[in-house]
């Protein structure tokens, strides 16, 4: 066993089971909150909603399987062709509808921070049409990668004068390339790079309204509280989200411009698995973040615990 494998089946056996267990805590925590009376009026917090839904399916669908194929080698990608195909499609769709969710966050509260009523953004934030909203991402989050199910199979690849491994991977190297090459532009780069341009104009705009407050206005302002924290869970978490996406944008590089052969295949397929694991991070720490930086949130999460608590 070469060492990025041993590195890869130790990270899995000890880090993967402790991602699950304060996903699960962090995500239904989320549920529970921005459900909540106070919040769940607030379109923000319905995408928030929905992106807790779809971190647990990550957590209990692909984080579960990885633990078991590569801690523990009971792959069961490799029990069919089928499920190694679907399991790579689904993995990828729910990943990338997780990271929409967030970029959905970062456009309501930019449409938010708009003065104008009539700007086209200024329609994301209206309650009316955040369902509507939320279907569309799924959708275009299962149209985005489908070519998943075309490409991948279960393939043999010989490691030695006798000795062959079998994997769920890409064969072709064009194929490999475009799988690399897409998933780096989406995932990596454009989604985060839209997460950061909307986050810095909200940023803009709230100065811009701040400096235009008369004191008649403080109590209008006042009202807003609530927003300005929304925005400031979002760009916590959309500056967390791109560190740990780092590490799997310079994995998909690699993997994009090394040339194929029967070793390193073996090599770039544990390194973009290794790399994963720290996006993994992603799905699990909102609950910490959010109750870091905002008060509405922490409020909230204390008045759950206190009904919690006095049931019992």
């Amino acid at each position: 066993m070469d060492v990025l494998s041993s590195i890869l089946l130790q990270t899995n056996r000890y880090v993967s089971p402790i991602i699950m267990i304060f996903g699960t805590f962090s995500n239904i925590c989320n549920l529970l909150i921005f459900s909540s009376r106070i919040l769940r009026s607030n379109p923000c917090s319905k995408y928030f909603f929905f992106q807790a839904i779809i971190n647990l399916c990550y957590l209990y669908f692909t984080v579960l399987f990885q633990l078991l194929g590569d801690g523990y080698n009971f792959d069961i990608k490799l029990k069919s062709y089928i499920i190694c195909k679907l399991f790579y499609y689904f993995a990828s769709v729910i990943r990338q509808c997780s990271a929409f969710f967030l970029l959905l966050v970062c456009l309501d509260r930019y449409a938010s921070s708009l003065s104008s009523s009539t700007s086209i953004f200024k329609k994301i934030n209206q309650k009316e049409i955040v369902k509507y909203i939320i279907l569309i991402t799924i959708i275009l989050s299962l149209i985005l990668y489908i070519h998943g199910p075309i490409i991948f199979d279960l393939i043999n690849i010989q490691i030695g004068p006798t000795f062959f491994i079998l994997v769920c991977a890409i064969s072709n190297s064009d194929l490999n390339l475009f799988t690399s090459v897409h998933l780096t532009l989406v995932y990596t780069i454009l989604t985060p790079s839209l997460m950061l341009l909307f986050g810095l104009l909200t940023l803009r705009n709230v100065v811009k309204r701040r400096q235009q407050i008369l004191p008649s206005e403080i109590d209008k302002t006042l009202r807003r509280q609530r927003g300005r924290q929304m925005i400031r869970l979002m760009i916590v978490q959309t500056f967390i989200f791109i560190i740990f996406v780092l590490p799997l944008t310079v994995a998909c590089f690699i993997s994009s411009f090394v040339p194929i052969t029967k070793i390193n295949q073996i090599m770039q397929i544990n390194l973009v698995k290794l790399a994963s694991i720290f996006a993994y991070f992603n799905m699990i720490n909102s609950l910490y973040l959010n109750t870091f930086t905002s008060t509405i949130y922490r409020r909230e999460g204390l008045k759950i615990l206190k009904f919690v608590w006095r049931d019992k």
